[in-house]
């Protein structure tokens, strides 16, 4: 996400932007701060125009550039245990995660991620994913190639 937005929307860099990326492994966490990539990791689906430009071989393993890494705010968050004080967002993107999950955990999850949201937001699932029959205080929006949800207003105090 952050070398799409350095490479294709310059002005955004005199913005104050602030992107936050979880996983729930510490190992995870430890390399993307190291901004410490594989070989396959690489390879999937980074066109070889940009890993030329933002990335750095060093022996078996790929380093980003430290303009792109610090980009970044990286936390270890486990979606169902408490999660740390974050601020209100823009966009949320949510791939591949709820499709290992119950539907008890996948609701906890969602609402949390509703309250998340600024209500101009937008969260974005993984491709076989989708919130149908899980949370209905969502609007689906169909874009070119992507579908995002955005939270409904509510007019209750119901959160």
């Amino acid at each position: 996400m952050a070398i799409l937005l350095h490479k294709y929307f310059p002005l955004l860099q005199e913005w104050t932007l602030q992107i936050i990326a979880s996983d729930i492994s510490t190992e995870a966490i430890a390399r993307a701060r190291e901004g410490r990539y594989s070989n396959m990791e690489i390879q999937r689906r980074l066109r070889p125009e940009l890993r030329d430009r933002y990335f750095t071989r060093i022996g078996n393993e790929w380093r980003i550039d430290d303009e792109i890494r610090l980009m970044v705010d990286f936390y270890q968050i486990d979606l169902l245990d408490r999660w740390p004080i974050l601020p209100q967002m823009d966009a949320i993107l949510l791939r591949n995660i709820l499709i290992y999950l119950n539907d008890k955990q996948k609701r906890s999850i969602l609402k949390r991620m509703r309250r998340q949201l600024r209500s101009d937001g937008y969260l974005f699932l993984g491709a076989n994913e989708t919130i149908f029959r899980m949370e209905n205080r969502f609007e689906t929006l169909r874009f070119p190639g992507a579908i995002a949800y955005q939270p409904v207003i509510s007019t209750s105090n119901e959160q």
